[in-house]
């Protein structure tokens, strides 16, 4: 993070998986194995041809999450593990995952110079349901949901921020 994001996606580190599909172009960035599922659009040429605009985005978020977690007296982190049931197969081990959320919880207070933040992890793996970490609350998807941010799982996500408060100054929302 001290190099804001700037060694991560870089074009020449990036590859297409081979498990690509109709829905979604799998990007692995080979320097950090970050994979991109949703930013390349499925029938685009290349990488190349679809880079500069990629490139953009990425940088304006980037911009856009050390602007507001310098500037915001709570924040809250949402990490969502797997897009779907399936995707359980392209994420690490749960050895790595209970080894780094406790690391991570410390990046984000270390990043945040406070305790003021919240980590909501949504995932399908029930293992990661045991672990206690402060201010960190771990949830379960359920793969029975049809749409994306509908019904059950639009449900479900207003049940998991449930409690969980923003100051009325700092809702803000930005399309990047």
């Amino acid at each position: 993070m001290r190099l804001r994001f700037s060694d991560i996606f870089l074009e020449e580190n990036l590859r297409e998986q081979t498990n690509s599909d109709a829905e979604f172009k799998r990007i692995r960035d080979t320097h950090t194995d970050y994979i991109s599922i949703h930013d390349f659009p499925p029938n685009a040429e290349s990488i190349s041809s679809e880079y500069p605009a990629f490139k953009t985005r990425f940088d304006k978020h980037v911009d856009t999450f050390f602007h507001d977690i310098q500037h915001y007296r709570r924040v809250l982190f949402i990490l969502n593990l797997e897009m779907a049931p399936t995707e359980r197969d392209y994420t690490d081990d749960l050895n790595t995952f209970q080894s780094k959320l406790p690391v991570l919880r410390k990046i984000l207070d270390t990043l945040c110079n406070n305790e003021n933040n919240q980590l909501l992890v949504v995932t399908y793996h029930k293992t990661l349901l045991s672990l206690k970490i402060p201010r960190t609350h771990i949830v379960l998807k359920h793969s029975e949901w049809k749409e994306f941010m509908r019904g059950a799982e639009l449900e479900a996500w207003q049940g998991w921020l449930d409690g969980i408060t923003i100051a009325e100054a700092s809702r803000t929302y930005r399309p990047v």
